[in-house]
């Protein structure tokens, strides 16, 4: 292409580097660009319109500090997905099934069989055993509030 076309080294290197393009990193890219849409749509941190109010039970202050400590412990990335798949549980399972035993059912239990991988699984199970299936909504937007608060700290503050 470069002696087709006639173009300079400088002109020709962005072509040169598209075949280092590999599928994995489209993933990256696609997670960087969902991140920046959800940022810019503003609304990721909010419980879903659509959620049964049985799942919007509030959560008891004491169960609050303990919340924190889950947010501001965890990797950054690592809490943002589990975030965004948490949401997705909500605008998905919780919109449209009632749990009978959701007042008694520890929410890690069904969260964790909603998350992509091992690891977010892992992070769920850390979640307290008081934070019931019915506390999923406010648990859910009490950590994404603590999250955006901590994102604006430096990434150098990260665990």
């Amino acid at each position: 292409m470069r002696d087709v076309l006639h173009l300079q080294q400088a002109e020709f290197e962005p072509f040169a580097q598209v075949q280092e393009l590999r599928l994995a990193h489209c993933e990256d890219l696609w997670k960087y660009l969902e991140r920046l849409h959800l940022l810019a749509e503003n609304i990721w941190h909010k419980i879903p319109r659509k959620l049964m109010t049985l799942y919007q039970t509030k959560v008891s202050e004491p169960l609050k500090p303990v919340l924190r400590s889950f947010v501001v412990e965890s990797d950054l990335n690592l809490m943002w997905e589990l975030l965004i798949q948490w949401k997705q549980f909500l605008e998905t399972k919780l919109s449209r099934e009632t749990y009978q035993k959701a007042p008694s059912i520890p929410l890690k239990e069904y969260l964790g069989t909603a998350m992509s991988n091992e690891r977010l699984e892992e992070q769920v199970q850390k979640l307290p055993n008081n934070l019931f299936l019915v506390h999923a909504g406010t648990g859910y937007e009490i950590c994404a509030q603590l999250f955006q608060e901590r994102g604006m700290l430096p990434t150098s503050n990260s665990h």
